[in-house]
């Protein structure tokens, strides 16, 4: 029997180019890193910068409340960070040198949550140190919210990408151990491979994932759903784009890895924790 994350359940209820080098800079047109990356990082860092791609977990720590919470940063091979965190999801192009990370993130709720202000999506500013390739400490601030990040490095916890390794059938669970979500991963090529799948209360998803671009995460671009009833006033029918990867995660107990999905579009996030039922 599956064992659900410590992230708890994160899902609706709630580019082309080569591979990368880990740690290397890889750009896309369909992702691109903001101008002038070297003016978000402190005065006193004027080191060359360099990458962070890869699978980071660990603690977030919201000021207002003190409660620490479960997190997964996940970069993918454009140097795009995606932080999941407790119904909201951080999204942005920190730039990072030796020993310092900064940049401004944006932060988008999950359907049916805002911020405190009642905002679904809000700025932020990231700002911390990296020890030895492997720790970040840094902090977060904004109008909604600030707080405190701690992450440790995680790829040797993470598959590496290839399309066969996702092949198959990945089912989103509830705490009932019930399958809620249904997603199936076919190949068509070496490289990309087709989603199709459907949720217990009526979503219909479609998209397509790729593994041209990292060796630690996937590129997926579009993924559409459609046939949602809305969660209050919020209808999270769209587009979305977004990284999955395969993860140990921490609190787990299930034998294989996770496939995790986190998608954005404008107005929503989509955090989706899926354990393999079939090849």
């Amino acid at each position: 029997m599956k064992s659900l994350t410590v992230f708890g359940l994160l899902a609706l209820a709630g580019l082309y180019g080569c591979k990368s080098n880990p740690g290397g800079d890889t750009q896309s047109s369909a992702q691109t890193p903001p101008s002038s990356p070297e003016q978000q990082l402190p005065a006193n860092s004027s080191q060359q910068l360099v990458g962070f791609e890869g699978i980071w977990q660990g603690i977030v720590t919201p000021d207002v409340s003190g409660t620490s919470s479960p997190a997964l940063v996940m970069v993918n091979g454009w140097g795009e960070l995606r932080l999941l965190t407790d119904e909201r999801q951080f999204v942005g192009f920190p730039a990072r040198t030796a020993k310092f990370v900064a940049g401004t993130l944006t932060g988008i709720r999950s359907a049916a949550t805002t911020w405190h202000d009642g905002s679904v999506v809000s700025d932020f500013f990231l700002s911390g140190s990296i020890d030895d390739d492997a720790f970040i400490d840094a902090t977060y601030s904004g109008s909604v919210e600030s707080g405190t990040l701690q992450l440790s490095w995680a790829a040797d916890r993470v598959v590496n990408t290839e399309i066969d390794e996702i092949n198959g059938v990945w089912a989103l669970y509830d705490d009932n151990q019930n399958i809620r979500a249904t997603l199936q991963i076919g190949r068509y090529d070496q490289w990309q491979a087709q989603i199709s799948g459907f949720h217990t209360n009526g979503c219909v998803y479609f998209g397509n994932t790729e593994a041209w671009t990292s060796f630690y995460s996937y590129d997926v671009v579009p993924f559409e759903i459609s046939g949602c009833p809305n969660m209050g006033d919020t209808n999270i029918n769209g587009t979305y784009s977004g990284t999955a990867a395969l993860v140990d995660i921490d609190g787990d107990n299930s034998e294989d890895h996770v496939l995790v999905f986190a998608l954005t579009n404008s107005a929503n996030q989509l955090a989706l924790f899926l354990h393999r039922v079939s090849d």
